[in-house]
């Protein structure tokens, strides 16, 4: 079964099947790109011995992968691909739960992005670091640290009900004050018009 679904994962470069398949195909998958890696590397070499290697590589491959065109593609074009790639040469994507009988659906794919330049760097960043990174470009709130800092907010809390109680007053003040100057407004245009009448 994993034979045809890693012959069927390499001449498409993704496949639809179950996470588990999916999971355990990625160990066969990742050996057979290994295999056209070493291959790859091998092939600057003109020696009697290389060409045996290299063929003894694609050889290995033929066991696993049934049809002779995938394992040229695989040794011609997707081993160069990942030459510079140290592993993880396959992803697999979550699809959801298939409507038939209910089985967890996945794709597993070939990674097509390329590996980042790593010279210069002085090793692996820390778990959090880009989520700081995040925090800070967001501009989020810095938390307050001490408990009179916390003291104070919560004061700011318990006042806010306070505040939100008399604000439902000032907004009917303000509407019997509008109707005044309303009414103003219509007496004195009921003047306006008065005094044209009256001479």
């Amino acid at each position: 079964m994993f034979r045809n679904m890693v012959t069927s994962l390499f001449k498409h470069e993704k496949i639809r099947t179950t996470t588990p398949k999916a999971k355990a195909l990625r160990t066969v998958a990742d050996k057979m790109v290994t295999l056209g890696k070493k291959a790859y590397a091998l092939e600057s070499d003109e020696g009697q011995e290389s060409v045996a290697r290299r063929l003894h590589y694609r050889r290995q491959a033929l066991r696993v992968i049934r049809e002779k065109e995938v394992v040229s593609k695989l040794f011609d074009e997707i081993a160069p691909r990942y030459s510079d790639r140290p592993g993880g040469y396959t992803r697999v994507l979550r699809l959801g739960r298939r409507i038939g009988d209910d089985a967890d659906m996945a794709i597993i794919e070939l990674v097509e992005e390329k590996m980042p330049d790593r010279k210069g760097k002085g090793g692996k960043r820390k778990k959090g670091a880009a989520k700081s990174k995040a925090k800070k470009a967001a501009g989020s709130k810095p938390k307050p640290k001490d408990k009179a800092e916390k003291a104070a907010k919560d004061k700011t809390k318990d006042e806010a009900p306070e505040k939100k109680a008399a604000e439902p007053e000032e907004p009917a003040e303000q509407a019997s004050e509008e109707p005044e100057a309303e009414t103003a407004e219509e007496s004195a245009d009921s003047k306006d018009t008065e005094e044209p009448t009256e001479g």
